[in-house]
């Protein structure tokens, strides 16, 4: 019995709200369309916090790490400012991508 409540507590704990998982996998697929081969994407360790009361603006930090253009595997740490389901900045620098988009901006090379 001890061991179902510690599990229900375990899980109950560790789970994250959609808004949260919404803004992670956003930047995933900003990843994807940025990368030489979006299918080598391994996400190491994924954060998102809010100081929006209403969880419409997220600061996503994402350890990631995928093949570059030789196929050796980088890793490297991005942080997103999200606000709805719109990039405005990665690693303080301004961008734009929004949710299911073809077009990022500033263009990647």
């Amino acid at each position: 019995m001890r061991k179902i409540l510690f599990l229900l507590l375990f899980f109950a704990f560790s789970c994250r709200n959609s808004k949260e998982n919404a803004a992670i996998d956003l930047c995933k697929e900003y990843l994807g369309k940025i990368l030489k081969d979006p299918s080598s994407l391994k996400v190491y360790n994924a954060t998102a916090t809010t100081d929006s009361e209403y969880g419409t603006e997220w600061n996503v930090t994402l350890d990631y790490g995928a093949k570059n253009g030789f196929g050796g595997m980088d890793r490297e740490t991005m942080t997103f400012r999200i606000v709805d389901d719109l990039i405005l900045d990665i690693n303080g620098k301004s961008n734009f991508y929004e949710r299911g988009g073809d077009k990022v901006y500033p263009p990647q090379k």
